[in-house]
């Protein structure tokens, strides 16, 4: 089994990539780095296995259940990267999508909505992501990212029920 290791120029746009983030704890800015070192790493991966062992993990999910280490706090720094690189360029795409996460299987978690057609009763999130891209296709990074869940109770509409709604009441209001 090859081991994964990241190049010098991977773990510098680790470092440099969260060099500014703002946890209110130097011991938590230091680590989100080092975290973002371990998953580029095994990006596809889950905690346990981005992590060098047991100890390692329960530090990942400490640092990620502690109230200063929010999603936003840790966004900010790669957004203002991502506009930093946005900025030598004439033109900038944007690009959109809507993802739905599944929990379904895991009865335990929280707050979950409906996702999915009502006869499926399956339960999750929806991730509405924006990713900015030269007009060549080279990404630059995460520009937005919102998380939103439907109401469980909220009856289905039919098309013709939809088009008639005002755009803002609209789920596909979130693309514009």
């Amino acid at each position: 089994m090859t081991e994964n290791r990241l190049s010098s120029s991977e773990s510098q746009w680790c470092v440099d990539e969260f060099a500014t983030i703002e946890l209110r704890d130097a011991r938590l800015n230091r680590r989100c780095g080092e975290l973002a070192a371990q998953f580029a790493m095994q990006p596809s991966g889950p905690i346990n296995q981005a992590c060098e062992d047991w100890a390692d993990t329960k530090a990942a999910y400490r640092f990620f259940d502690n109230d200063k280490v929010t999603p936003e706090r840790i966004r900010a720094p790669h957004h203002r990267r991502t506009v930093e690189r946005m900025v030598p360029h004439k033109q900038v795409l944007a690009v959109q999508d809507t993802t739905f996460l599944n929990y379904t299987h895991h009865p335990q978690t929280e707050e979950l909505g409906a996702i999915g057609n009502k006869r499926q009763r399956q339960h999750g999130f929806g991730m509405h992501s924006t990713l900015a891209m030269t007009t060549q296709g080279m990404p630059l990074g995460l520009l937005t990212q919102a998380f939103f869940t439907r109401p469980e109770d909220e009856p289905a509409h039919r098309p013709e029920e939809c088009r008639k709604l005002p755009i803002e009441e609209k789920e596909s209001y979130r693309w514009l």
